[in-house]
């Protein structure tokens, strides 16, 4: 008896000493470094949307899989050979409609603004180096983004926040939140730097508001939306429109192929009407399937998305939820989005403020000298390809793609420094934050390149340890532009 009480105090002291040990080591002690770590908050669906993902039956529903659009496709030639031999519109319509609702109906969200399916995005909970499956996956936007602060910063100080896109940014900023926790406690630091790139500017806005700004030490908007874009409101709202010059200079900007050869290939799409013959072509289209588009696919499609709302500008915004939505059948879609639009969408700045005053960085970027979608009204507007320069820049003034300000244009707001850009395309005075905002001239939406060095701009702010200015470098002034060949960011001149 005497040995069996001798071997249970043995077992417990040696189990009181393992604990002892477990405990110290799994106690993270605060880092001594002073980089704050980094979560990047991506951008519309950056990282796919999984039908019951991480089992064996997953299925990817966002973007929509190759096969199910081909096989959409397939179905529609019959119907295109009855349409032209009988001239039956409505019929034609019917099977369209069916036929994109098939490619979509596993993304789709139900009156109220919900997920119908149990759909899923992949999570990379861990530090960036631990998941070089995604950063690896591209060598621009938030990948080459990821990939350069890993290789930048100190290691388990960079990670990557992803959401469902599709759902309210309200309930994603809080997701927001237990994530900037974790990676406080991970990396024992007080504060982290977030960076919200395109729709995950939206997302840090959401979570400022609801949450303060006791834990950043800086917000970073690259190419953000948190003003919305006019793209996304003028399709909810119909506003189609085409111009064949804006139609072939939004072709030739992806070419890059050198100015002999699209100067040959404008000449080429100009003369044999190619583009003209679209056009009409399209027109048609629209102008006799709309109403059943509409209302049978544009509508339960995206219009439900409480997250395509974040993409929708202050300006469009009363008319697309008059035209898409209805006050009885989507009243809890609508308390949603409206939740956003006037908590966060239009109280930016505000938000934004109080963040400073409170000790944060603030950085705001945009780019411009892009042609954004040439299919609605504001196909004029400079942009990034998606977002408007001057909704990206919280408020800039900025002239039309291939024009400048008027030649007696004077600066809007006299603050004491000149913010008119040298090639006078944009007036950053009357931006939120003109002495915080950037302008990449040239440099395509989140582009970024792994490599450039206007990814070191990126990597310039997430450092600071104050507020930076378009005036403490003078390497980065406020107006810049890139060059894709080179990879070089120089000041406008």
């Amino acid at each position: 008896m005497q040995k069996f009480r001798k071997v249970i105090a043995v077992i417990l002291v040696f189990s009181t000493l393992i604990s002892s040990v477990t405990l110290f080591a799994s106690a993270k002690e605060d880092c001594d470094c002073s980089t704050a770590p980094l979560i990047v908050v991506s951008g519309f669906a950056t990282v796919p949307l999984y039908l019951d993902e991480g089992t064996d039956a997953e299925e990817k529903v966002w973007a929509p899989q190759s096969k199910l659009i081909v096989n959409a496709v397939l179905k529609l030639i019959f119907p295109i050979v009855g349409l032209c031999l009988t001239g039956n519109w409505t019929k034609f319509t019917d099977t369209l409609c069916e036929q994109v609702m098939s490619v979509f109906k596993n993304s789709l969200c139900d009156v109220n603004g919900n997920s119908v399916h149990n759909v899923r995005v992949r999570k990379y909970p861990l530090s960036a180096d631990n998941h070089s499956d995604f950063y690896l996956s591209d060598n621009k936007d938030e990948q080459a983004f990821v990939m350069t602060a890993v290789y930048t910063l100190p290691q388990g100080h960079t990670y990557f926040f992803s959401y469902d896109w599709r759902l309210d940014p309200m309930d994603n900023s809080k997701d927001l939140a237990d994530f900037v926790e974790k990676v406080k406690s991970k990396t024992g630091h007080d504060k982290v730097v977030l960076a919200g790139c395109s729709m995950g500017g939206a997302i840090t806005l959401s979570y400022l508001s609801q949450f303060g700004s006791d834990d950043v030490r800086s917000v970073i908007l690259d190419n953000s939306a948190f003003q919305g874009t006019t793209l996304v409101g003028e399709l909810l709202n119909l506003e189609f429109a085409f111009d064949k010059e804006t139609i072939i200079d939004y072709i030739l900007q992806f070419i890059g192929a050198g100015e002999g050869f699209e100067a040959f290939l404008k000449k080429l799409l100009t003369k044999t009407h190619i583009v003209d013959s679209l056009i009409r072509f399209a027109e048609k289209v629209i102008d006799n399937t709309e109403d059943g588009l509409s209302e049978k696919v544009l509508y339960p499609v995206f219009a439900y998305m409480p997250g395509m709302w974040t993409l929708v500008c202050d300006a469009d915004y009363e008319k697309a939820k008059e035209n898409s939505l209805d006050k009885e059948i989507n009243k809890e879609l609508i308390k949603k989005i409206d939740t956003y639009h006037y908590n966060v969408q239009q109280k930016a700045k505000e938000i934004l403020s109080d963040a400073k005053e409170n000790g944060c960085n603030i950085a705001v970027i945009a780019s411009y000298d892009t042609l954004g979608v040439p299919i609605t009204a504001s196909y004029k507007a400079n942009n990034d390809m998606l977002i408007d320069t001057t909704l990206a820049s919280g408020g800039a003034v900025v002239a039309d793609i291939g024009d400048t300000l008027p030649d007696d244009y004077t600066q809007a707001t006299d603050c004491g420094h000149n913010h008119i850009s040298a090639d006078r395309v944009i007036d950053a005075s009357t931006c939120m934050f003109p002495e915080y905002t950037w302008f990449v001239k040239d440099m395509l939406h989140l582009d970024f390149p792994y490599g450039s060095e206007a990814v070191q701009f990126l990597m310039w702010l997430v450092q600071a340890d104050e507020q930076y200015t378009v005036r403490t470098n003078e390497k980065y002034p406020q107006f810049m532009y890139y060059t894709y060949a080179d990879k070089t960011l120089n000041p406008l001149k």
